[in-house]
């Protein structure tokens, strides 16, 4: 149906009655609504709540021990899995609890290749979210993160929750960046005190100006391959000799700058809210068609 009715032409038949031309107004206002709900121009509902992760075949069961916390912690928070290498019939069960979706074209081909598919990644499925839900409080969750019973309690709380909530692992800045990283955040190695937080627990307000400060920084870094994932960079064996770099951590260290270049190191400190609210498990992981015969959602 097209609509191609003016002003002047509903008010040249409009009847003097105020309740029909209102109602009249009123109708047209609706198709109007309709059509562009279907073209995909109006979000048709806004969540309070979601819970946003990335996996692969290898840490499909352990999404799904994550997936099963916030089912039983938030049940009213909607559930987003981008699929990075799942089978098909992973994906098809995975429907069950959570809405799938594909993985973004955005990501670089260097960053998939990284020693292992999952790294370098999360800028780019969180600026592909960011674009397409609507959401208040957005939770990224690793495969290995649990719900802990006081997590409800704490979203609740307008005074806990900050513009960004994230996960100390104890653990100095410095052991965990190659240094060719640091030059992309005007920092340097021998003055760098952070200890890290977690990039696979993230709680943010998407519309925050916080939040948007520090996203920018990040997912500019995540253009670079120089930057995120720089020549010699690796997940596991030796440091190089003479160094305290053990091992490098892509987009989580990249997060942990950003973040501090926002707000200021010794500000830096206050954002390891999600501590006590959340664990990171690892489970025996197991081929997907013996652990999804028990698997309930």
């Amino acid at each position: 149906m097209k609509l191609q009715l003016s002003h002047s032409h509903l008010l040249s038949r409009c009847p003097v009655r105020r309740r029909r031309c209102v109602a009249l107004y009123a109708l047209v206002f609706v198709l109007f609504c309709l059509q562009m709900i279907s073209k995909g121009l109006v979000i048709a509902e806004t969540h309070a709540g979601c819970v946003v992760t990335g996996v692969d075949e290898s840490h499909a069961e352990e999404a799904h021990g994550m997936i099963l916390t916030a089912l039983r912690y938030i049940p009213s928070w909607k559930i987003f899995v981008y699929d990075l290498g799942l089978y098909f019939d992973t994906v098809q069960y995975l429907q069950k609890c959570a809405q799938v979706l594909a993985a973004p074209t955005t990501i670089p081909e260097w960053s998939l290749q990284f020693e292992r598919f999952n790294h370098g990644f999360k800028p780019w499925i969180l600026e592909d979210f960011m674009s397409k839900v609507d959401c208040s409080l957005v939770m990224y969750a690793d495969a290995s993160i649990r719900f802990r019973q006081t997590f409800p309690k704490f979203v609740l709380s307008k005074q806990d929750v900050l513009d960004i909530n994230l996960y100390f692992i104890h653990a100095p800045q410095r052991e965990w960046t190659h240094p060719d990283m640091y030059k992309w955040f005007s920092r340097s190695p021998s003055e760098c005190t952070l200890q890290q937080y977690q990039s696979g627990s993230i709680l943010f307000r998407p519309k925050s100006s916080l939040w948007r400060q520090v996203f920018s920084l990040w997912r500019k870094c995540a253009q670079f391959k120089q930057c995120l994932l720089p020549d010699g960079a690796h997940i596991r064996g030796s440091n190089p000799k003479g160094s305290e770099y053990i091992a490098h951590r892509d987009d989580q260290s990249a997060l942990n700058f950003a973040l501090a270049n926002v707000v200021g190191d010794e500000e830096f400190k206050n954002f390891g809210t999600l501590w006590s609210h959340i664990e990171a498990k690892r489970e025996h992981r197991v081929p997907f068609r013996k652990w999804k015969k028990r698997a309930q959602c």
